[in-house]
């Protein structure tokens, strides 16, 4: 996740603090998020296939670029068997979680390695909001694939600016920075990144309640969201933002 792609990084000339690749590889992640959020899988590969769907999306090569457990390539790569999928990440404590055989079109890779090869689909879904330069980041990646998806928390919202809930975001699953679907969208654009497609995903709403407060907020989003996604995320959040770009 933060920092995924270290190898190719310290090459371009970025320098990690000790602290920042601890994070993903002490245990402390770990501990804050033991299924390393695997149960989202299938919900994010849900996404991603409609995405692709969509816009009739040729894969045949795939990087999963901060992959984690694997579990969203996994559903992928058992979905599309004639398309050949690599897996990216640097936390060892993720890795330890991949299985011992995956599906034969799929393939894990801790750091980069050469990075020579430019795929059709390079997927960042949930990642570059861990990644302290993460415009340096966007830029460095965008030459690696044809198509990229990427998956994007909406941290930002009245609700979490009201109760404060950016601090615990930060600290339990490691989010340095914070979006709404306009900076997010602006971001990529700035960064070198047509637009192509976009929308939004509501966890909350497909996916069971992680805890009290989620289950509370559930119904009241869902009503929102049913009148207007764009003032439900505003005012109440919970929204993610699925997006489908090609690099100029």
């Amino acid at each position: 996740m933060q920092y995924f792609l270290q190898d190719i990084y310290e090459k371009l000339g970025f320098k990690l603090s000790r602290d920042e690749r601890d994070r993903y590889s002490d245990g402390s992640y770990l501990r804050n998020n033991p299924s390393w959020h695997s149960e989202d899988a299938v919900w994010k590969a849900n996404q991603v296939t409609l995405m692709l769907t969509r816009n009739k999306v040729s894969l045949s090569t795939v990087a999963d670029f901060g992959c984690g457990t694997g579990d969203v390539a996994i559903a992928l790569a058992s979905r599309f068997p004639h398309s050949k999928f690599t897996g990216y990440e640097i936390s060892h404590d993720a890795a330890t979680q991949w299985p011992k055989t995956p599906p034969k079109n799929l393939t894990f890779k801790m750091g980069m390695g050469n990075a020579t090869e430019k795929y059709s689909v390079g997927l960042c879904l949930d990642v570059f909001e861990h990644v302290d330069d993460y415009m340096g980041f966007l830029r460095e990646i965008r030459p690696l694939a044809t198509t990229f998806i990427f998956h994007i928390p909406l941290d930002l919202s009245a609700s979490a600016l009201i109760r404060g809930k950016l601090e615990s975001v930060r600290e339990e699953v490691g989010h340095l920075h914070y979006f709404t679907k306009e900076s997010a969208l602006s971001t990529l654009i700035d960064c070198g990144y047509q637009i192509q497609d976009w929308n939004y995903t509501a966890a909350y709403s497909d996916l069971p309640p992680k805890n009290t407060q989620e289950n509370l907020a559930r119904l009241p989003r869902k009503i929102i969201f049913a009148l207007s996604k764009k003032w439900a995320q505003r005012i109440l959040g919970g929204s993610s933002l699925m997006v489908l770009t090609r690099p100029n």
